[in-house]
């Protein structure tokens, strides 16, 4: 078992939409996942029990919902590929549970784990949403993984807002 970083990932800025600075508003994150190059950047072939750490989380933030989906279909002589997506060390297959990516066809999305009602909340630390193989016989030369997350950034915002704003009543008959 290996965890692999997905190389984009550590460019990716913590995104965190407000309104106005003082109102958050969901975001979407995603990022591709060839397999091709994880199985490249990993020195070896992509195994059952490794993992993708592919969207990062900001210390914060409420995962909201997130999924998979085939963006072209998966190369190699494996068939029965089964994809999680979750947090690793938490709930592995939070979102999405034994798709099995080896039989989906390109623009294919992961069905929902049962789960993926109730949202995700970190804390002060941020997090990685991963990508587990969850089984596989055969061997996996390829493919690309969408991987994507709606997020909300729930950190506390000290600005006023409205309220803090001066204003003054200033009765019409004075």
């Amino acid at each position: 078992m290996a965890t692999v970083t997905a190389s984009a990932l550590a460019s990716m800025k913590d995104a965190q939409a407000t309104r106005h600075g003082n109102t958050a508003v969901p975001y979407l994150v995603e990022q591709e996942i060839d397999l091709s190059k994880i199985a490249t950047q990993k020195g070896s072939a992509l195994a059952a029990g490794d993992i993708v750490e592919a969207i990062k989380v900001p210390a914060g933030s409420v995962v909201l919902l997130a999924g998979l989906a085939a963006k072209t279909v998966k190369a190699g002589s494996s068939t029965d590929v089964a994809l999680d997506f979750g947090i690793t060390g938490n709930d592995p297959d939070r979102f999405v549970d034994g798709w099995v990516y080896g039989t989906a066809a390109a623009g294919d999305f992961a069905p929902f784990a049962t789960t993926a009602i109730t949202p995700i909340a970190f804390s002060a630390v941020s997090e990685t949403l991963d990508i587990l193989i969850a089984a596989q016989s055969g061997t996996v030369t390829g493919g690309i993984v969408r991987a994507w997350a709606v997020l909300l950034d729930v950190n506390d915002r000290p600005q006023g807002g409205i309220v803090g704003l001066t204003t003054r009543y200033v009765p019409s008959n004075v």
